[in-house]
């Protein structure tokens, strides 16, 4: 949940370098970056709903691009009331994350990519990192749309769908 600006809860925070078992880290004062949720909306209105993340170089450009995955987002106000419920799904993508200034928000995004039903949920992203389906040498993004309807030879509702986004379709 996006929170006011004294909580700041809703955000995905990222580390760029290797791992540390066993560390025990405080997440805003490590991180090297972070993403905020907010869109265009008012300070009484919050933003609710998973954000998947991975990265690779989507453009080509030899730095490491971040794609962010909201399969479902909703809008509640600050009594909690549900105001909207989208479960169409988008896929945001950052180029160049490294070079940014620290605090990236998904309203000023490189690429967005939506999805195509109403109820399709497309968003959800792996999280193994870059790969490359068609050797290329240019990270691919899976994305998965669990809520998307199947047809093969009949209707299967809900039977989920993954899309493969090779480079060239999220080139600058």
């Amino acid at each position: 949940r996006e929170g006011n600006a004294l909580t700041p809860s809703g955000l995905l925070f990222f580390y760029l370098g290797p791992t540390i078992a066993g560390a025990t880290i405080s997440a805003d004062a490590a991180a090297n970056q972070f993403v905020k949720k907010a869109g265009d909306v008012a300070s009484s209105v919050f933003l609710d709903g998973a954000l998947y993340a991975t990265t690779g170089d989507y453009n080509g450009d030899g730095k490491l691009d971040l794609a962010v995955g909201e399969p479902k987002r909703t809008v509640l106000n600050a009594q909690n009331t549900v105001l909207d419920v989208s479960q169409r799904g988008t896929v945001y993508v950052l180029f160049a994350i490294a070079d940014r200034a620290k605090g990236l928000s998904l309203t000023s995004p490189d690429r967005i990519i939506n999805g195509e039903g109403e109820f399709d949920q497309f968003g959800v992203l792996s999280s193994t990192g870059p790969v490359d389906l068609n050797r290329d040498h240019l990270a691919d993004l899976f994305i998965d749309a669990p809520g998307a309807d199947v047809v093969s030879p009949s209707l299967i509702p809900g039977g989920g769908k993954v899309y493969v986004v090779y480079d060239g379709v999220v080139a600058p």
